[in-house]
């Protein structure tokens, strides 16, 4: 029989063991998130200096120019000066920009500002930096609700998702409001899980409900299904306080931008981007209302009744347009397992009520866009949190048809069909 010292040695030693296998988990844990980054950065660097040649895209010319000028002191001006613009003020020294969001130019005229160099390379990088943030957002998402395999794989799903890189050297908003949008969903999540600092972070969803209003003017419906995810996660006795702090904080965002639209048009919540909505029919084909002197232009809801015919062929249209899109998001075979997944719980409550605040934003969104015109661009802020959902079902997936196998047959063919997985999602990339 062992003595108590030489029980408390061997405990002893039991203890050290222990401790030194927790510690090398966490060196190599660390170890592999640093290599991680590194190609995460590597990948985005290579696809910059490769396939960046300038800013193509009108939206981001119009983003960029607004920027410039907003980086030389200028205010949120513009020099893209549309008739339509002119009805509403008629200056054209300093012309206020009456379309697009402030939130994405102002942050790539900070960029602007640090670096010295107004170019089209910089705005890209302005879409990069958002990109690279989201890579993390996304892991610490995944992490949060699952585990580090889903974190990890998700990682790197959406690091070499096609169409998000492509944004993220586009100068269009779509990378910033990605990252927006996916923090908000993590802060929606972690309002759930975390019972003291609930309502701190009901705060932090308003917060960000707002800087999305201000990336994007259509992304402003996602305040209904955040508004709807607080309120459920909320206790019953709590729940007015809750949403109370979640709408203030929303509002105080948006309210500076509100006083300088009303100070220019009259109206706090004016944009010429509204009348978009009758614009790509016969009437107003293409963006012509834009180029016409209109000091009260027809509103969608007054052309509704008065060309019934045409906006129903405009939204047929855009829905056509939109539904390759919304069936590819993630990528084709990643997003095949998203739409799977709709029907299987994955998840705990708090990310289930998440996952169906998204399916109703989708749903959300495409009825916005089919009005104001089909912008793929738009959805691409929940790529994300697609790819978080489909990577756990086909892990979910992947570990049931190899329970019965042992161990080394387990880790060989998790790691066959990871393989396959990235194979095929890749390609699109190649």
């Amino acid at each position: 029989m062992f003595t108590t010292g030489a029980r408390t040695a061997l405990g002893g030693t039991y203890l050290n063991m222990r401790q030194s296998d927790v510690i090398q988990a966490r060196f190599r844990q660390v170890a592999i998130s640093v290599l991680v980054a590194m190609g995460v950065v590597f990948i985005y660097l290579v696809y910059n200096a490769t396939q960046f040649d300038d800013i193509t895209d009108i939206n981001a010319m119009d983003m960029a120019q607004v920027a410039r000028n907003f980086a030389a002191g200028e205010g949120f001006t513009t020099k893209i000066i549309r008739p339509l613009s002119l009805a509403v003020s008629k200056s054209l020294e300093r012309h206020p920009e009456l379309t697009l969001s402030p939130l994405h130019p102002i942050t790539a005229a900070g960029l602007f500002r640090l670096t010295g160099a107004p170019t089209a390379r910089t705005m890209a990088w302005a879409c990069g930096i958002a990109f690279l943030l989201t890579i993390g957002v996304t892991y610490l998402l995944a992490l949060k609700i699952f585990n580090p395999q889903v974190a990890l794989l998700a990682l790197v799903v959406v690091a070499t998702d096609a169409v998000v890189l492509q944004y993220a050297i586009s100068g269009l908003e779509s990378s910033l409001l990605t990252l927006l949008v996916t923090v908000l969903l993590l802060a929606l999540f972690m309002h759930w899980k975390a019972d003291r600092h609930r309502l701190i972070w009901a705060g932090v969803a308003g917060v960000l409900v707002g800087l999305i209003y201000l990336t994007q003017y259509a992304w402003v419906i996602v305040l209904l299904p955040a508004f709807g995810v607080v309120y459920l996660n909320a206790q019953p006795g709590r729940r007015a306080v809750n949403v109370g702090v979640f709408l203030v904080l929303a509002l105080a965002v948006m309210t500076p931008w509100f006083i300088r639209n009303y100070n220019i048009t009259g109206n706090p919540l004016f944009t010429l981007r509204w009348n978009e909505g009758v614009m790509g029919t016969y009437s107003y084909p293409g963006n012509t209302l834009y180029r016409m002197w209109e000091e009260q232009p027809p509103s969608p809801a007054r052309f509704c009744l008065q060309a019934p015919r045409e906006m129903y062929q405009k939204v047929r249209s855009s829905l056509l347009s939109l539904r390759p899109v919304v069936a590819n998001m993630g990528g084709p075979f990643v997003a095949a397992f998203f739409w799977v997944a709709i029907l299987i719980p994955l998840g705990a409550a708090g990310y289930e009520r998440v996952r169906k605040s998204v399916y109703v934003l989708l749903l959300l969104l495409i009825g916005i866009l089919s009005l104001l015109g089909a912008s793929p661009r738009l959805l691409a802020p929940l790529t994300p949190f697609v790819s978080v959902t489909a990577i756990a079902l086909f892990l979910q997936l992947l570990n049931r048809r190899l329970a019965r196998l042992d161990t080394i047959q387990q880790k060989r063919w998790r790691s066959i069909g990871i393989g396959m997985l990235l194979a095929v999602h890749i390609v699109p990339l190649m």
